[in-house]
């Protein structure tokens, strides 16, 4: 198999990890620091792109690193799901002491997040007193893409307390939930 051969497979793969049925690969030219240069993403039928690299040198190991991350995260879903219901578990021990309503997972999804281009993100669909509400971080996107979700949480609950102590001081009742060691204020949650 070629190099031309082994770039297409790859994109192939990348098209069916995040379920789309076909793509076309585009460049745009970049500018200030990086003019000279061309960005390269894969856009797909719907519209929705993914930035793969900057220049064409880095183009396959961008490409073979994002289908490892999407490929990791595909069969290692239940896994992640379970982990991150441990880590809710623990939390809604301590936001009970706090007289804090309980928070539950519903799923973790990959979605498609806008921002200068789309980007594909994991975030986890929570539910509190019957509504839900989502969880989007830029670590934990990271974490179940295979930089470890272990880590993650270790360090989330090794740092609890600095936020939980915040609370108390203050006396504040306004805090829906304390999920993977932050604090969510109520009026700030986006509801769905």
């Amino acid at each position: 198999m070629n190099k031309k051969q082994e770039i297409e497979d790859l994109e192939r793969q990348l098209m069916l990890l995040l379920n789309k049925k076909s793509y076309i690969c585009t460049k745009r030219a970049c500018t200030g620091k990086y003019r000279g240069y061309y960005d390269y993403s894969l856009m797909f039928q719907d519209g929705s792109q993914i930035w793969i690299s900057c220049g064409r040198k880095r183009y396959e190991p961008e490409l073979r690193d994002k289908v490892s991350k999407y490929t990791f995260f595909r069969n290692n879903h239940a896994e992640l799901e379970e982990q991150t219901r441990r880590m809710i578990e623990r939390d809604n021990r301590q936001a009970a002491a706090l007289g804090l309503a309980p928070v539950k997972l519903i799923r973790l999804e990959l979605i498609e997040e806008k921002t200068n281009n789309y980007a594909f993100w994991v975030r986890a669909i929570l539910e509190q007193n019957g509504r839900q509400f989502s969880k989007l971080e830029t670590m934990f996107k990271y974490a179940c893409l295979g930089y470890c979700t272990y880590e993650y949480f270790a360090e989330k609950q090794n740092r609890p307390d600095e936020a939980l102590g915040g609370l108390k001081d203050l006396g504040l009742k306004s805090f829906s939930a304390i999920i993977f060691g932050y604090l969510w204020e109520q009026k700030n949650l986006e509801w769905r």
